[in-house]
């Protein structure tokens, strides 16, 4: 695929940091001429693991068009930034709603995330908890095939 010399593709980046503030990242972003075209605000979260001796970190994300030479400048000067814990880069694509400069709408950049017990097919934790009996009985199954 060839790229015009001025044609921006569309990028979305995640990201864990230290402080209740993005403006790092857009700052990062900025100076290595990305156009922010939405964000989505910081949510403060539990870590599953340490990072960098942290438990908790605020997640946000970045909707943001960038020539792609200049994309791996952005990519290394984050991680070299001490408060950004984490980051994921990935292409928005027009195939999931990306949008052009010209028109931002927020709600159609970010998808709503359903809750587990939600979604057909998976059941809660009470919903599949076995008494003891029936762990047993289970086990055995498992061992007589």
């Amino acid at each position: 695929m060839d790229l015009e010399d001025d044609e921006l593709i569309s990028y979305e980046i995640m990201f864990l940091v230290r402080s209740e503030s993005n403006s790092i990242v857009k700052k990062i972003l900025e100076t290595n001429g990305a156009k922010i075209l939405s964000e989505k605000p910081l949510e403060k979260v539990r870590l599953f693991y340490p990072i960098k001796k942290q438990t908790f970190a605020f997640a946000g994300s970045f909707v943001f068009e960038i020539h792609p030479q200049k994309l791996e400048k952005s990519s290394k000067d984050l991680g070299l930034e001490g408060d950004v814990l984490r980051s994921m880069l990935t292409s928005f694509r027009a195939s999931e709603g990306a949008v052009s400069s010209r028109s931002v709408p927020n709600e159609a950049l970010f998808s709503k995330r359903r809750p587990a017990a939600s979604i057909k097919g998976v059941r809660k934790y009470a919903d599949v908890a076995l008494t003891n009996e029936a762990l047993e009985k289970k086990i055995e199954q498992i061992l007589k095939q």
